[in-house]
């Protein structure tokens, strides 16, 4: 039990596309937390995966689509994805997203590190 703390320090940037880059910074037993750093014009490419989205934009603004149509996302909006949905993201000023995934990505469970400290 007790507190796992990750220092954002500890963690390392990976370059995932042109202008796209992410930072996995915390993960536990059903769930996982990434930063991703997004430069105006950068598209995350339409895609899907088994796990459910949250995430919240930190800073800037962007456009989401999916099947349903398209929505532009401004400095504090939330959205959710259901598992297996499509979507794509499109950075239209530089953006910093944290996205929640339920449970953790097995393709991002290579990047992500012990914690820095338990107490």
């Amino acid at each position: 039990m007790g507190v796992k703390v990750w220092r954002w320090g500890s963690k390392e940037w990976k370059d995932v596309d042109e202008g796209i880059r992410r930072k996995v910074v915390a993960t536990v037993e059903g769930c996982m937390i990434a930063v991703y750093e997004i430069k105006k014009g950068a598209k995350v490419p339409m895609h899907n995966h088994p796990e459910m989205q949250m995430g919240v934009i930190i800073e800037g603004k962007g456009m989401f689509r999916t099947g349903g149509g398209d929505v532009t996302l401004v400095k504090g909006d939330s959205y959710s994805l259901d598992s297996g949905e499509y979507h794509e993201f499109e950075a239209l000023e530089d953006c910093i997203v944290v996205d929640l995934f339920i449970p953790a990505r097995e393709d991002f469970k290579k990047e992500v590190k012990e914690p820095d400290l338990i107490i």
